[in-house]
């Protein structure tokens, strides 16, 4: 018998579109149709992730978070989906319209998770293996930190992805997956960031052919945090995130009108994940011209 999606998820709208799945729709159809990664999508991902630990923050909370960029039109897609459970974890999660389950969120035990793409020679050659969006929805589903990394550690990977995975309770690991291995990085002086290259030996990056400005942002970024280490506060987290060093190919990054239609990409949205108050933050666009909403696990605020 297949299962079929619970009531109890509600879609709230941060782009033009909002859906709300009906209680009889088979939850293998959904997850065979939607739960999909091309390698070909990456050219045009530009994202970036970090994590903070509580010695790190003004507020001794611990954050994982990033700006999502993608292809302009995306932006209208863009949703928050509140999941309350009656068997598993409710979570937050911001994902595209149309997407099972969703790519960064937290859930009621403060694990979370922000994703970005990676590219590595062999990404595609086995495209049966386990969709990176049921590996996003089952690390969302962990009651614990190490049954939040299995999802991502425990089996080999369709195409190449990059993990930050963190835990209210101090923790936060970044794992790289290509399809053949994971490598892994930790936070340095309680500040972590990732752009879309791999960082620990053993693989042949790629993503920095199709987008050099990978190579500095998450090194601007990283600077930035350091320097205010261990007083860290939504100020300061902002304020690196709307970085325009480079621009349009920035932190904040803005559409480049030269560029061709089908390439022009900007910051969707900027995440940030408080994993101690279980809350979400995230804009609708860049976050130099847009105002964090406000998501609470069980409840908006």
């Amino acid at each position: 018998m297949e299962s079929r999606l619970r009531s109890g998820t509600t879609w709230h709208c941060c782009g033009k579109w909002c859906f709300r799945s009906g209680d009889n729709t088979p939850e293998r159809s959904l997850r065979s149709t939607l739960c999909r990664l091309r390698g070909r999508e990456y050219r045009r991902r530009r994202l970036y992730c970090f994590g903070l630990l509580p010695e790190a923050t003004a507020d001794t909370h611990t954050y994982v978070g990033q700006n999502w960029d993608w292809a302009e039109p995306v932006a209208d897609t863009l949703i928050v989906t509140e999941h309350c459970r009656e068997q598993g974890p409710d979570h937050l999660a911001v994902t595209e319209a149309g997407i099972v389950g969703g790519k960064m969120g937290v859930n009621e035990h403060g694990v979370g998770l922000v994703v970005n793409g990676l590219v590595s020679p062999n990404d595609g050659d086995d495209p049966f293996r386990k969709p990176f969006h049921v590996r996003c929805w089952e690390v969302l589903e962990a009651e614990r930190f190490d049954n939040a990394l299995e999802p991502v550690v425990a089996s080999p990977h369709a195409c190449s992805s990059n993990f930050v995975i963190g835990h209210a309770d101090g923790e936060v690991i970044d794992v790289e997956a290509s399809p053949d291995r994971t490598g892994y990085v930790y936070p340095r002086n309680g500040v972590l960031t990732h752009a879309n290259h791999f960082i620990t030996d053993g693989f042949e990056s790629r993503m920095e052919r199709q987008l050099p400005d990978t190579l500095y942002r998450a090194r601007r970024l990283q600077r930035t945090l350091d320097q205010h280490s261990g007083d860290l506060d939504a100020e300061s987290i902002e304020s690196g995130l709307s970085d325009h060093f480079g621009r349009p190919s920035s932190i904040c990054r803005h559409v480049n009108e030269d560029a061709h239609p089908q390439e022009r990409t900007q910051t969707n949205a900027s995440i940030i994940i408080d994993l101690t108050d279980q809350t979400l933050r995230v804009t609708c666009g860049p976050p130099c011209e847009n105002t964090y909403s406000t998501y609470r696990v069980g409840g908006v605020t």
